[in-house]
Order: C-alpha cells, then structure tokens, then sequence
C-alpha cells in the first residue's frame, strides 16, 4: 500500500510539474522567448570560444614547428637544404622566431616550450647570462608538468654544474629526484646528481646516488654505468 501510495505521490509531482511549466509558459511567452534566445546566444559564444582556442592552439604549434625548423635545420646554401649560411646566423634566425612565438602564445605550451628553445638558441650563440635569465623564469612560472618548465630546471641544474657552483647544481638536481608525479626522467636526474657529487669531491654521496639508480631503478639503461661507477668510487674512497 506505501509502495503504491509513494508511485501515486510522484507521478502527481511529475504531471504537476509538468502542468505547472506549462502554466508558466503560457502567461511568461515573452519572458520565455528571452530566456532561450539567452541560452542559444551563450552556447553559441561558448562554441565558438572553445574553436577559437582550438584553432590558436593549432596556429601556434604550427608556429612553434617552423621555428624549430630553423633550429634543427642545417648551415649551407638554401639550394643544398641550408636554413643559413652560419652557425652565428642560424641560431639568430631560430632565436627571433621563438621569441615571436612565446610573445604571442606565452599562455600555450607551444609558448613555454618556444621560451625554452629561446633559452637554447642563446646558450648556442655563447649568450650564457640570458639563457640563465630566460631559464630561471621558466622555472620559475610553477608550471608543474609542463614540459618547458621541467626542461627549464634540468638545463638550470647542468648550468650550475661548474667550479664554483656546484652546490647549486647538487641541491636543484636533489631537490628534481625528489619530487613525484612529475615528467623528469629520474634515473637522468640522479646519474648527473651523482656527476656533481664526484666533480665537487664529494665522493662518498656519488658513489651512494649511483647505487641508488642500481637498487631503486633496476631496469634504467643508466643501471650498468651507475654499478660500475659505484664499485670504482668504492675503490677510491678506499685507497
């Protein structure tokens, strides 16, 4: 009796309800029209928003490969395939294209990665300081998983592997093996972690980073070089 009682109550509810627009409809006609003309406006401005996006995103990836055309592409004369008749003006040319490239689409990936590639291009051309420059911004955007932003930190880190900087390189590698659901390849991250250790001296803390790939990632390709750097540091550390 409830059972047949509750389905009685809500098909009253669906026929009034039904009745009740109905009734609505019919004294609000202008108010209605309104109201749909509104709901067509905003999905067609939603539709042509979500295009217009489609249609940048292809436009600047299109960008992007140009310009990585140039920089990729080979020094000779443009009847043998050359993009430039030099190195210097190579890289020149590939460098204003990135930049005009981060410039318009700096929201996009293609942006971020044109931005990275800029950094390439200086770094190329001997520009140390700017790469640097264009680097550190990259990085730090807090752009996590993109991958012009985590190209940016490893490039960092290989630029503070010198004399004088290797504290740097050693925390930013450090800190790179540490963070979780990222895109860096790890196993990279601690061979040139443990590089740094040795090239600062510090060759107990290489020889524990390069076990470290030996036991925690046993299948990297980097595993055998790791096992044998490791045995010969033990060797060292030991005379």
């Amino acid at each position: 009796m409830k059972k047949a009682l509750r389905k009685q109550i809500k098909q009253d509810e669906l026929v009034s309800g039904y009745a009740s627009a109905g009734a609505w409809l019919h004294t609000h006609a202008d108010q209605a029209k309104t109201v749909a003309i509104g709901a067509v406006v905003l999905a067609l401005a939603l539709g042509g928003l979500l295009y217009f996006r489609g249609e940048r995103v292809q436009e600047s990836q299109r960008a992007f490969d140009e310009a990585h055309a140039l920089f990729s592409g080979t020094v000779g004369k443009p009847e043998d395939g050359g993009v430039a008749a030099s190195k210097e003006e190579k890289f020149n040319k590939a460098l204003a294209a990135f930049q005009g490239v981060a410039e318009r689409y700096g929201s996009l990936t293609a942006g971020r990665r044109a931005r990275y590639y800029s950094a390439l291009c200086a770094l190329e051309l001997g520009e140390k300081q700017k790469a640097e420059t264009i680097l550190r911004d990259l990085a730090g955007r807090a752009q996590a998983g993109a991958i012009g932003t985590e190209l940016a930190e490893l490039s960092l880190a290989r630029l503070e592997a010198a004399p004088g900087t290797f504290d740097q390189a050693i925390a930013r590698y450090s800190k790179l093996a540490d963070e979780k659901s990222t895109g860096y390849p790890r196993d990279y991250v601690l061979m040139s972690l443990a590089a740094a250790y040795e090239q600062a001296g510090r060759l107990a803390e290489a020889a524990a980073t390069f076990r470290r790939i030996v036991e925690e990632l046993p299948a990297s390709p980097f595993a055998n070089d790791a096992r044998t750097r490791a045995e010969y540091l033990k060797l060292a550390i030991a005379k």
